[in-house]
């Protein structure tokens, strides 16, 4: 993907800001499909209204934790550039800005990539992350023509949202329909109350920051009742039944 940027002054400013969030995703990715895999391949056998509503709770709290990530490094990319890089990668700001918004993207994706292969359904997974990589080379091919770097960070969030798709169309035929839209409403609340916490202050301490805003996030969470007693209980239910499969 990177060789079709037009110069390696570009590649380096796309890589700056592409790495630390490729790290962030990669780490948080791996913990989160390592827990649900087997939890999931278990329901699918024993009982497919549990993971349905098992995954819904997974896609809810992965959303919880990717959406303020993504407005954080949004409107912190200055910040988080210069503390990366000094003053090396300044041009890196905007990318950075614009991979963020694929951080929720990517957690979400692996958490229904996850249930496919669960499911017995890994080819239309494989299929899905060779689509989406074919139409990242396409678009990368049109959109660094004309807008270097950005039509790069643009390409990765657009081949993203395709693989998306992809894995909930292929969800929703082979398995069940998976309807979790009602459960971004007080997340993304949270976040936009969080940003605007962000913004106020955006000068302070960069880490005293970080810890205020996620009080902030964390606290309206709790106000506006984002954690429900049947959260509470699918989590008690997934629990017991792993300790008595254990």
């Amino acid at each position: 993907m990177l060789s079709v940027l037009k110069d390696d002054i570009a590649t380096g400013i796309y890589r700056a800001a592409y790495t630390p969030l490729l790290a962030i995703t990669g780490i948080i990715s791996y913990m989160v499909a390592s827990a649900l895999y087997p939890v999931m391949s278990r329901q699918f056998i024993s009982s497919k209204d549990s993971l349905k509503k098992y995954t819904v709770l997974s896609l809810k709290y992965i959303t919880i934790i990717g959406l303020p990530i993504a407005v954080g490094c949004f409107l912190l990319a200055e910040r988080f550039i210069t503390l990366f890089y000094v003053d090396q990668f300044s041009a890196s700001v905007m990318v950075f800005q614009i991979l963020s918004l694929f951080v929720p993207l990517r957690l979400i994706s692996i958490i229904t990539g996850t249930l496919l292969t669960s499911i017995d359904k890994q080819n239309i997974r494989t299929i899905g992350i060779g689509l989406s990589a074919l139409v990242n080379i396409i678009l990368n091919i049109g959109l660094i023509y004309y807008l270097g770097y950005i039509g790069a960070s643009i390409a990765t969030v657009l081949s993203e949202i395709f693989l998306y798709l992809i894995y909930i169309f292929s969800i929703h035929r082979y398995y069940m329909k998976i309807e979790f839209h009602r459960h971004l409403i007080k997340p993304v609340a949270a976040s936009l109350i969080m940003g605007g916490f962000i913004l106020i202050f955006i000068r302070i301490n960069l880490f005293l920051l970080i810890i205020l805003a996620g009080l902030v996030y964390f606290i309206t969470l709790l106000l506006i009742n984002t954690f429900t007693p049947e959260d509470r209980d699918l989590f008690r239910q997934v629990i017991k039944r792993e300790g008595n499969n254990g």
